[in-house]
């Protein structure tokens, strides 16, 4: 079948949390993503998606011209030209020539191009559906308006009940330890036994915290600990140090194994550059007996719906992912994803299996040219703001 690109065609929007959300060292109003839309000569169009205003950039100056008359089709080949001197895994290699945020949103729409002109759905072109649900946390961000231990435990038991997932993630690192632990407990008590807890620091503390906080949260039974300090060294200092399994985004899976830094390995898909890179992790995890998952960098349906795709044809994605999907004030395509019993669906038409909105994309790029790029910035990074004592 002989099919050409012709055309990439990219947007920038943004879409507002409902309410101001913190994390360790970060204040997020809502998320900035990169709409891809890739045209063929045939007619057919496929949808991607990424981050930032930067990727815009990249994929408008840079593969745009590379990739017009190429065969989308092709993908290892597109892949291989693509993200060429990338670096090694887990190590920086962005640059303007090989960044891998914008070639995730391209290789995406690739994909769903593929599906399209097959007439299967993505998850067919990576190997066949283990699954048709895919699992997913109750995700929890403090909000800048509840941020006592009570409140937030409030929220969690909401958040569960709401979507009656079996794991909840909430971030943490952002009060004092000593309030984080408490809150914990709260959170413990609210859920009940059965729910798995697990919790992400964003490398806010130092080994000593890491290790005293985890320590006191221990007989609350957390199923995880996401990057609770920097660089695995560090990490494989905690781990020694206690009995909560930890997670890491570094995707050099063999070097995490061989320093004992993690017990999971939690990928994202603009960061290791899409839907093959992704595969490649998950088996590397899966070689050396560590957990696998995807995170969250903010995705909207089209995003998701590639997850859920690549978990329905990945045999080990039996972790929960994480979304922020419920935290968001809407979505740009026409049938949103919906959260039940902890599951999202893997859309099941050709493709991605998903349309997008185009009268909700014209509107929130509107609303990224009125605000611009929402950063992780806000009040606490302003003067007088001191970050959390050690503990």
């Amino acid at each position: 079948m002989n099919v050409r690109i012709i055309d990439i065609e990219t947007v920038t929007i943004n879409i507002p949390f409902t309410a101001t959300n913190q994390s360790a060292g970060r204040v997020g109003r809502g998320v900035t993503r990169t709409i891809v839309q890739v045209h063929t000569d045939d007619g057919v169009t496929g949808l991607g998606e990424t981050l930032h205003y930067q990727s815009k950039h990249v994929i408008d100056h840079v593969l745009t011209p590379a990739l017009v008359g190429e065969d989308p089709l092709d993908i290892p080949r597109l892949r291989s030209r693509c993200l060429v001197g990338m670096g090694m895994d887990g190590a920086p290699g962005r640059a303007w020539e090989t960044d891998p945020w914008a070639y995730s949103g391209v290789e995406m729409a690739l994909y769903d191009i593929g599906g399209k002109v097959n007439n299967v759905p993505v998850h067919d072109l990576l190997g066949g559906a283990y699954r048709r649900q895919v699992p997913f946390v109750a995700y929890v961000y403090p909000r800048a308006d509840r941020m006592r231990p009570e409140e937030i435990a409030e929220d969690c038991a909401s958040l569960i009940r709401s979507g009656r997932a079996g794991t909840l993630e909430l971030k943490v690192g952002v009060l004092e330890p000593r309030f984080d632990v408490e809150t914990i407990r709260k959170v413990r008590e609210a859920v009940g036994p059965d729910i798995a807890i697990r919790i992400d620091a964003n490398t806010a503390w130092s080994v000593d915290t890491a290790i005293r906080t985890l320590s006191a949260m221990e007989e609350f039974n957390l199923a995880n600990a996401e990057e609770p300090c920097r660089g695995l060294d560090a990490m494989a200092r905690v781990r020694g140090h206690v009995s909560t399994p930890l997670s890491t985004h570094c995707a050099d899976v063999p070097l995490v194994a061989a320093l004992g830094a993690a017990d999971n390995i939690v990928f994202d898909l603009p960061s290791g550059g899409g839907l093959e890179s992704a595969r490649e992790a998950e088996a590397a995890a899966a070689a050396f007996n560590l957990g696998f998952w995807m995170r969250s960098t903010g995705e909207l349906g089209i995003g998701t719906a590639a997850i859920l795709h690549l978990a329905a044809a990945t045999r080990n994605s039996v972790h929960a992912n994480q979304t922020v999907l419920h935290l968001l004030v809407d979505d740009v395509i026409t049938r949103c994803h919906k959260i039940r019993e902890g599951f999202i669906d893997v859309p099941a038409g050709p493709g991605l299996g998903i349309e997008l909105d185009r009268d909700k994309v014209d509107a929130y790029a509107r609303l990224h040219t009125k605000e611009g790029t929402y950063w992780f910035w806000g009040p606490r990074h302003q003067p007088g703001w001191t970050p959390p004592r050690k503990w």
